[in-house]
């Protein structure tokens, strides 16, 4: 059981709910999203050394087992579609930085979507077996 798989769906639902409290300061959620993301690239890394070392990682959240629990699975793609998602992210955020106006942004919104989709990506489902 590992916790690192977990944190590419936390983080920027932790930081999201930060920039929900500090909303009027445009810098701050600047600066946050691509702590956030640089963080879930650092992470993302670090779970593919341990795929690569280990073998696959398998989190059942609650400590519940499938049908009745949610259980989280990295393998090396889900892992590997998580650090190309961090990447990609970081080079959209670094464009929007530039060519949105700071009345337009919604950095909040763009972080739950890509924490979605990381979600997505890593969920075990029972019919696959």
């Amino acid at each position: 059981m590992n916790n690192l798989i977990i944190l590419p769906i936390i983080i920027p639902v932790v930081t999201g709910m930060v920039m929900v409290i500090l909303r009027d300061n445009i810098w701050l959620h600047r600066f946050l999203s691509l702590l956030a993301t640089v963080l879930i690239g650092i992470v993302s890394v670090l779970l593919l050394e341990q795929i690569r070392t280990i073998g696959i990682q398998i989190l059942y959240l609650g400590g519940w087992k499938a049908p009745f629990g949610i259980t989280l699975v990295a393998d090396m793609l889900a892992v590997l579609l998580v650090l190309v998602t961090a990447i990609v992210t970081f080079c959209c955020l670094f464009y929007a930085f530039s060519s949105i106006g700071p009345e337009r942004e919604t950095l909040l919104l763009f972080l739950l979507s890509i924490s979605h989709r990381r979600g997505k990506w890593c969920l075990f489902d029972r019919r696959y077996l």
